[in-house]
């Protein structure tokens, strides 16, 4: 999907949700004189299940978003102008590719030109994922997104090269998709609340909201790992040369260390996420204390080696990066920062001494958009929400 024309309106109210693979996470937004105003937030979460379930999450995504947005329509009375949704793994899967063309004479770059490139290379993709692997069940998917993220002319870097004259053409594309399904239920139960037209409602995938908030916030990186820790999976971006190469998740998030400290502590999801957070405030007696640090260690030495398994993946040499990124639910941020700080002598640990490791949280972003409400957004809204202004910037 191309980012579309937005018509001028001093004030638009935008519904801004999060789906993520635990959370649902909702807010409204005004964007008076293109900076974000939060005005409303919710969130709720799925049942944390004794085993983490993507079919249960699946299963339950209408009903819950449903039972949100009753409730904030019925406590805010905003006119809704926009709807702009957010997916994060598992909901979605993207290509990286790199595009290179080359004619004997000439050729100009012109929009035709650019949307021809990414209708032929969409098809290709959604033909990729029709056919699947041999024995997979054969899904019908919807592109949400086919970008154009970084582009060369006869191998320059231009930041407007529309009617450009050139004999070469490379561009880097980004191309997401989610489930049919789940874009006809997410739609349908906004349609049916909020009485938006599909045009107006705008599909987006968690990698590339963050990597353009970011590449935006930090201009002179630009060769960085992504790491996006959220209920029930870590997920890895590296970025090189302003493009995202390639994303790998594995199943290890915030939900796997609520459900080892239960199993530990033998109670119940919901008194074991009580314990963390009594933890995490050092407000635990010594014996519990005791065991969620046993557990944490337990958690860490297994995260470590999914840990390797994706660095080694993602980083095949030597050239890559020492930026790291890290965005996670501010009570685990903490956990996870450590685990990536301890020394080890496996295939990380030159990359563990040389990283630089910057959290992505409210101190980061705090001048880039305002808050009329006394909750803090969560922040994989808040970069949504700069992200929407940045496409209607440059619309």
């Amino acid at each position: 999907m191309s980012f579309l024309s937005f018509a001028k309106k001093e004030n638009e109210v935008s519904l801004l949700i999060d789906i993520g693979n635990e959370t649902v996470s909702i807010a409204l937004v005004s964007y008076k004189n293109k900076t974000p105003n939060f005005t409303y937030y919710t969130k709720a979460e799925f049942p944390i299940l004794e085993e983490s379930s993507k079919q249960r999450a699946i299963t339950g995504l209408g009903t819950l978003l449903d039972q949100m947005l009753i409730k904030t329509l019925k406590l805010r009375k905003e006119k809704i102008d926009k709807v702009v949704v957010s997916f994060s793994s598992p909901w979605y899967t993207f290509i990286s590719k790199e595009v290179h063309l080359a004619e004997g004479k000439d050729f100009f770059i012109t929009k035709s030109f650019l949307e021809s490139v990414l209708v032929r290379e969409e098809k290709l993709y959604i033909k990729e994922l029709s056919e699947g692997r041999e024995g997979e069940v054969k899904n019908q998917h919807s592109v949400v997104e086919r970008s154009i993220v970084h582009a060369k002319i006869n191998g320059y870097v231009l930041n407007n090269m529309l009617g450009k004259k050139t004999k070469s053409f490379d561009a880097y594309l980004y191309i997401s998709a989610i489930s049919t399904k789940i874009e006809e239920k997410v739609v349908d139960v906004i349609s049916k609340h909020t009485h938006i037209s599909r045009g107006n409602i705008s599909l987006y995938t968690s990698p590339l909201v963050s990597f353009h908030t970011i590449r935006d916030r930090f201009p002179d990186d630009r060769d960085f790992l992504l790491m996006n820790i959220t209920g029930e999976s870590t997920d890895f971006s590296l970025v090189k040369g302003d493009v995202i190469e390639s994303n790998i998740q594995f199943p290890l998030g915030r939900s796997y260390i609520i459900r080892k400290i239960a199993k530990s502590a033998k109670v119940s999801s919901e008194i074991s996420e009580s314990m963390l957070h009594m933890y995490l405030q050092q407000k635990t007696d010594e014996v519990t204390t005791s065991l969620i640090e046993e557990t944490l260690t337990e958690i860490e030495e297994e995260w470590a080696v999914y840990f390797e398994d994706v660095f080694v993946s993602l980083c095949k040499t030597r050239d890559y990066p020492i930026k790291i990124f890290l965005i996670s639910d501010e009570d685990v941020v903490t956990i996870f920062s450590n685990f990536l700080k301890l020394v080890k002598t496996d295939s990380t640990a030159l990359f563990r001494k040389n990283m630089k490791l910057c959290l992505i949280d409210e101190l980061t972003i705090a001048d880039l958009y305002e808050s009329s409400i006394e909750v803090n957004p969560s922040v994989a809204l808040v970069l949504l929400a700069i992200f929407h202004s940045r496409v209607k910037s440059n619309s």
